[in-house]
């Protein structure tokens, strides 16, 4: 995908309605995209397209809110890759994206639209409870979430929205009983819901709704980077900026419950303890706590798990890194990288991926924001 084989970047981005192709809206004239990540965000992707319409037929330029192009329910499927030198060519997934704004410029020398989209989850949020959800005493974690999400697919009666995949592993744990607004938006309700047991929520780059445990990075790099140079299977970055900090960064956290189904108080607690460890709580790093409090972990295993959730987060970000290097659209959130950089002191260190930005045309790069991987 980033060798230096390639002949020639491709891009394709499909709309469809109703998860279906529109016939002529297939294989869009893409001048360039740029696709951001973030692992904090509300909606972990989001991007802008930029069309160039053919300016005989002003192909595909939206008219009303019946367009296809239009931010009238419909989504864009984008994926990018590589054609090679020995005429093969790979291609990988980057997200289906709800169309949320078009803005079109016209000028005596072209004319140009720009397609602003989210991810899926943008389209669950902003349909907003129409009525208060109850969560009962009997109900787990991710049933809890399913129902959220799928009341919103089904708007409650009103146009539902394209077959969107629901994928939340289950868990034994009881979401706590509660009542969640008229009006709350339901996505933020439901990745409440799976901070308290430590759970991910996110849109994939298939367009599927995806809930899990955040994943423990391995040993083992999805990718490997090094500076220019650096041998065959590396990939060369352009410009590597690493950053170690101890302003904000906690190696103890204590989760304590505050619902009003929980007759006793019940703490989860997470802390660093690894005699190798450069944060461990009894090194000279110092024990630095975070006391929170949480109404959707109400068991003991609960908070602990959203406890050593904050924690993995936390320690990671000692050290972080900004990795400037060729266009990788095939990188994803929780990849794990090893890079090299004899300069930076850095040997095969890994890093867990929390961010990138994708920047999509001919010679574009790709962002990448990590934080080092503690063990």
């Amino acid at each position: 995908m980033v060798s230096g084989s390639s002949t020639g970047l491709i891009v394709i981005a499909d709309v469809t309605q109703a998860g279906n192709s529109v016939q002529g809206y297939q294989n869009l004239p893409v001048e360039q995209a740029a696709v951001s990540a973030d692992r904090d965000n509300e909606q972990r992707q989001t991007a802008s397209i930029v069309v160039t319409p053919d300016p005989t037929t002003f192909f595909p330029v939206p008219v009303d809110l019946t367009s296809p192009c239009s931010p009238g329910g419909n989504e864009i499927q984008l994926s990018a890759g590589w054609r090679y030198q020995d005429g093969t060519s790979e291609v990988v997934p980057i997200g289906v994206f709800p169309i949320v704004t078009t803005a079109s410029v016209s000028s005596a020398a072209d004319y140009s639209l720009t397609v602003t989209v989210d991810d899926r989850s943008w389209s669950i949020s902003r349909r907003a409870l129409l009525a208060a959800y109850v969560v009962n005493a009997t109900t787990t974690v991710d049933e809890a979430i399913s129902a959220l999400i799928t009341s919103a697919i089904t708007n409650n009666g009103g146009t539902a929205l394209p077959p969107i995949p629901v994928s939340i592993l289950p868990t034994l744990a009881l979401a706590p009983p509660n009542t969640f607004n008229q009006g709350d938006d339901p996505w933020q309700d439901a990745l409440t819901l799976a901070g308290g047991v430590g759970y991910e929520l996110f849109a994939d780059q298939y367009g599927n709704l995806v809930g899990r445990p955040t994943p423990t990075p391995g040993s083992i790099a999805d990718w490997t980077y090094g500076a220019p140079g650096s041998g065959a299977n590396v990939i060369p970055f352009t410009k590597l900026t690493r950053t170690l900090t101890a302003d904000g960064v906690s190696n103890d956290f204590i989760v304590a419950t505050e619902n009003s189904s929980v007759s006793a108080a019940i703490q989860g607690v997470a802390e660093d303890t690894s005699p190798i460890s450069p944060t461990n709580v009894g090194g000279p790093f110092g024990n630095i706590p975070t006391f929170s409090t949480s109404q959707t972990s109400t068991t003991i295993a609960a908070a602990g798990a959203e406890a050593a959730y904050d924690l993995a987060i936390s320690l990671g970000l000692v050290d972080t890194i900004q990795l400037e290097t060729v266009l990788n659209p095939a990188l994803t959130i929780d990849d794990v990288l090893s890079v090299t950089d004899p300069r930076s002191q850095l040997n095969g260190a890994l890093y867990v991926v929390d961010g990138y930005q994708h920047n999509i045309y001919v010679g574009g790069t790709t962002l990448i924001m990590g934080r080092r991987v503690i063990s």
